[in-house]
């Protein structure tokens, strides 16, 4: 009795699905494409893949999940380089101005050269100013450089996206950015698993 019970609610499930078309789960992974959600659609088609392996138009949702991963590969590709082009000009911005600071300090030495009397020496106090300026524009311009270059990070167990933030950037509270990096591996936090190499992007000023 239970199993006659069984099919005739199969079938009935089957029919229900057939008359409507395409399931909730394909509608709302069509439409999170549509909004450039690729994360979501994914994870939209690939649950209805999930729920329903023998579907008529497998093939089709197959085909729809490679097309959101190129694409969210290239939108990826676009953020990263929109953030190594915003790093390059805040160095060259800040090297510009750190350029402008030596050569005001150069001029303050070589003016003190001019005017010293013979046998006297440059003041220590413009010359320590002098070497502590072009000490922090080194370590700034050095600082900077890494930052552009961006880093990578493999994931160990018990890892979270807070604790490597934290190992990162010295900082939890931004583990978005290495979501919003990382959104081809990792399309929400829970997706974390170890062994996953993933794109330290640098930090925002």
């Amino acid at each position: 009795m239970q199993t006659v019970r069984a099919i005739l609610l199969s079938a009935l499930a089957a029919a229900l699905l057939a008359g409507c078309g395409e399931s909730r789960s394909v509608r709302l992974g069509r439409q999170a494409m549509a909004d450039g959600r690729y994360p979501s659609a994914i994870h939209y088609f690939e649950r209805d893949l999930q729920y329903h392996p023998d579907a008529a138009n497998r093939p089709e949702i197959e085909g729809l999940i490679r097309q959101c991963r190129a694409l969210l590969s290239s939108q990826t590709a676009d953020v990263a380089y929109a953030q190594l082009q915003k790093s390059y000009d805040v160095v060259l911005a800040e090297n510009r101005r750190l350029e402008g600071e030596l050569r005001r300090l150069q001029a303050e030495i070589s003016a003190a050269e001019r005017n010293r009397e013979p046998g006297s020496t440059i003041p220590p106090a413009v010359v320590s100013r002098a070497e502590k300026a072009e000490a922090k524009a080194a370590k700034k311009a050095k600082k900077r450089e890494n930052a552009a270059e961006g880093r990578t990070y493999t994931v160990r167990s018990g890892d979270t996206l807070s604790s490597i933030a934290k190992k990162t950037y010295g900082s939890a509270s931004k583990w978005q950015l290495i979501l919003d990096a990382n959104r081809d591996k990792i399309p929400n936090a829970k997706s974390l698993r170890a062994g996953i190499t993933l794109s330290i992007p640098p930090e925002e000023d």
